[in-house]
């Protein structure tokens, strides 16, 4: 799954995030920024969730079984199915003008994708490697306040947590931001 479009803010503010981590001084103001986007990044990898409004392409190599879980919850939108022949030529077999050929399914979690009642799979034989592409939207909004507070919650931590532990590798959090986060972990 590659990201198209990164969300255009992060779950949590410099100032809260400062204001959690006791920080009152600017001087570090772009490292505790980055430490908010690894902190969602960790947490996001972990919950399988995206956190903000984000753009996905999520690629496979042949047509899956109808129906098939979209990666990342929650599911607002699928912008577009395409796969290439064996020749690399790109087709198109969903878009917002071709709504008939599947069913999105956004109430559940994963979201869902399913081919409409008597609808194939195209018959075009796909390239060896990455024949299909899934372009979908996910997240809960397009600002903070659509974060659920314990993810907030974690990822302040996490900064506070960084700004005690300079020397922790990237990408390494304490247990108890594990914990915030466990209860709503989607399980794929």
């Amino acid at each position: 799954m590659n990201i198209v479009t990164e969300p255009a803010v992060e779950p949590l503010s410099l100032d809260d995030a400062k204001t959690y981590a006791r920080i009152d001084h600017d001087t570090e103001d772009a490292t505790i920024e980055r430490w908010i986007k690894t902190g969602r990044e960790i947490a996001e990898a972990y919950q399988r969730k995206a956190y903000l409004t984000q753009t996905y392409d999520m690629i496979m190599d042949a047509w899956p079984v109808s129906p098939f879980d979209v990666p990342m919850a929650p599911l607002q939108s699928v912008t577009h199915i395409k796969y290439y022949g064996t020749d690399s030529t790109e087709y198109t077999f969903y878009d917002s003008e071709t709504t008939s050929n599947v069913i999105i399914d956004t109430d559940s979690t994963p979201g869902r994708i399913s081919l409409a009642y008597g609808i194939p799979w195209p018959s075009t034989v796909l390239r060896p490697i990455a024949g299909i592409k899934v372009r979908f939207i996910s997240g809960y909004g397009s600002n903070e306040a659509a974060v659920p507070s314990a993810v907030r919650d974690a990822i302040a931590l996490y900064c506070a947590w960084r700004n005690e532990n300079r020397t922790a590798e990237s990408g390494q959090a304490p247990k108890e931001f594990y914990d915030l986060l466990r209860p709503h972990r989607l399980r794929l």
